[in-house]
C-alpha cells in the first residue's frame, strides 16, 4: 500500500524553509528541518537553499528508512532528526540551524545563560550544550535525549543549534527567538557584562514557569 503524503505538511516545510533563510538562520549548505506526520519523516533535502524549495524538494522517509517522496536525497541529518521524535512524545518538528550567534556560543562549548535577561529566562531557562559528535553520525546526539527532558534547545558543540516544537510553527519560532536571545547576551558580554538580578528574583521568575 502506497503511503499518504500530506500536501499541507510539504507546504509548511517550503515556506518555513523559506521564512528560515530570510532570518539568516540556515543557508544553502547549513541547517535543516523536519516535522514528523503519521509516521512519515518530511525532512529538508541536503545541499539546496531553503528559499527555493519545491513540493520536490521534500524528501518524505517512511519508518523503515525509504525514501518514498522527493527527487533529492535528505539532510545528512537526517538520522538525528529522526532520533529526536523518539525523545519526547509532545515533539512535531525539529529545526537544526547554524545562526550565527547561537553557533558563536556552540562553538565555544558555551550554553547561553544569563541571571540578567528576563526573556532567557521565560523562555528557554538557558540554552545548554551537548558535548561534541561527528555531523551525519549517531555520535552528533548522544546524550540529546537528558538535555531534551527540561529545554526545547540545545547547542551542539562545535557545530549549531537543535530546536524542537509541537509543529514546525513553533520550532521555529522558537529558533527566531534563541538567535535573538543569543545576540543580546554576546551583545551584553562584550559590551562590560551585565546587572545581574537578585537569586530571589531568578527562583520567583521560575517558580511562575516551571
Amino acid at each position: 500500500m502506497e503511503p499518504k503524503i500530506n500536501f499541507d505538511v510539504i507546504d509548511q516545510m517550503i515556506r518555513f524553509a523559506a521564512r528560515m533563510d530570510s532570518l539568516g538562520l540556515v543557508d544553502a549548505f547549513s541547517g535543516n528541518l523536519s516535522v514528523l506526520d503519521n509516521d512519515l519523516l518530511y525532512v529538508s533535502p541536503t545541499g539546496k537553499s531553503k528559499a527555493t524549495y519545491t513540493c520536490d524538494s521534500v524528501a518524505v522517509m517512511d519508518p523503515h528508512g525509504n525514501q518514498v517522496h522527493g527527487i533529492f536525497a535528505p539532510t545528512t541529518e537526517y538520522k538525528m532528526h529522526k532520533a529526536v521524535y523518539s525523545m519526547r512524545d509532545d515533539i512535531g518538528a525539529v529545526v537544526h540551524t547554524h545562526s550565527p550567534y547561537l553557533t558563536s556560543y556552540a562553538i565555544q562549548g558555551k550554553p547561553v545563560f544569563s541571571k540578567s535577561y528576563t526573556g532567557l529566562m521565560m523562555i528557554f531557562g538557558e540554552i545548554p550544550v551537548l558535548p561534541y559528535g561527528q555531523p551525519g553520525t549517531e555520535k552528533i546526539y548522544a546524550g540529546l535525549q537528558d538535555l531534551l527532558k527540561e529545554h526545547h534547545a540545545v547547542l551542539l558543540k562545535n557545530h549549531g543549534a537543535l530546536i524542537v516544537g509541537h509543529d514546525l510553527e513553533q520550532a521555529v519560532n522558537r529558533a527566531e527567538a534563541a538567535e535573538s536571545i543569543a545576540k543580546t547576551v554576546f551583545l551584553s558580554e562584550i559590551h562590560g557584562g551585565s546587572e545581574p538580578l537578585s537569586e530571589a528574583e531568578i527562583k520567583k521568575i521560575y517558580n511562575q514557569l516551571f
